[in-house]
């Protein structure tokens, strides 16, 4: 073929054809990332007016890595010198929809001795198809938990979204930031009391436990294991395992979250009774291993998250006993 021939040939046509395409689309695309985007600044001053309705004065904060937040990072922080005790955070919720995240402005109030979070607002996301179901109002509810004499973390129960995983993360996010701002502010100082011990994927920070002659008690809350909410649970460990199982609030779908779990079901079993469920990795879901042992399988998280704080208790007790100055 000439050079005279291929220039008039299709397969020329094509490549100009799909060059063409390439120089547009990359034009364009250019012309469109310079239209819509949207500098740091501008992200805060939106949050800022979506927040407050108002423009504030505020001061730039550094953020202090060295502070442990659970299940959250704190990305910025803004000391709001116009409101008191204000301070505006741009906090990373983890434990969302597919390993995800959601990012969120949170507006903390510092009064007093005490921490409590005025407003909120969604600022991005990580792999969350469903986070559009997460509305103002539902945010609303998420403050309003505050108002509860038992509150003392944000948690997705009795609220629902059709977008629990997201919610979850926003939860994260939320108490990231008053554990944040308890820190740099008030010198509560938050250390992981989990460091060193077993099975704690699904167990939560706020967990404690004391020991007295020989018997651990544990007051332990889980994280949430979407659909399902958090559980708080009572459990009592001795060198024979567990001789009391209370759940105090349970976070079952079903408003009726004891008929799901039978807590009875755990009493006087130990570390072995658990791993053999839910493996020694405390990761098998499997409902074959729930039927086995006439566990019910209409209630899988739920009832995944009360074994797993059993198999949580129990394999740490000769450690935990030992750290005390105890015998196991």
């Amino acid at each position: 073929m000439t050079c005279k021939q291929f220039f008039k040939s299709t397969a020329f046509k094509c490549i100009v054809v799909l060059l063409a395409i390439a120089l547009f689309s990359g034009i364009f695309l250019t012309i469109f990332n310079t239209l819509f985007y949207v500098s740091p600044e501008e992200k805060l001053q939106r949050a800022i007016a979506k927040i407050y309705g108002e423009t504030v004065e505020y001061e730039v904060l550094d953020v202090d890595d060295t502070v442990f937040v659970e299940d959250a990072t704190v990305n910025e922080i803004y000391k709001i010198t116009s409101k008191e005790g204000d301070y505006l955070l741009n906090v990373t919720g983890k434990g969302g929809y597919s390993g995800g995240t959601v990012s969120c402005y949170i507006v903390a109030n510092v009064s007093g001795e005490s921490v409590t979070v005025k407003k909120m607002t969604i600022s991005g996301n990580v792999s969350q198809s469903y986070i559009a179901k997460i509305g103002d109002n539902d945010l609303n509810k998420l403050v309003n938990k505050q108002e509860s004499t038992s509150f003392t973390q944000f948690d997705t129960n009795g609220i629902s979204t059709g977008a629990t995983y997201s919610l979850t993360a926003i939860c994260n996010a939320a108490n990231g930031a008053v554990t944040y701002v308890k820190a740099i502010v008030l010198g509560e100082v938050s250390e992981n009391p989990l460091v060193g011990l077993l099975f704690t994927d699904y167990i939560d920070g706020t967990t404690t436990y004391t020991v007295e002659s020989g018997t651990i008690t544990y007051n332990i809350v889980t994280k949430t294991n979407p659909p399902c909410g958090a559980y708080t649970l009572t459990i009592k460990v001795d060198q024979n395992g567990i001789n009391q199982y209370s759940i105090v609030q349970g976070g079952s779908t079903s408003v009726n979250f004891e008929q799901k779990v039978d807590a009875s079901k755990y009493v006087n079993k130990d570390a072995d009774y658990f791993k053999a469920i839910i493996g020694n990795d405390g990761t098998v879901t499997n409902n074959a291993n729930y039927a086995a042992n006439d566990i019910q399988t209409g209630a899988t998280y739920s009832n995944y998250l009360c074994l797993y704080a059993g198999l949580f208790a129990t394999a740490n007790y000769s450690t935990i006993v030992a750290n005390q100055g105890g015998n196991a």
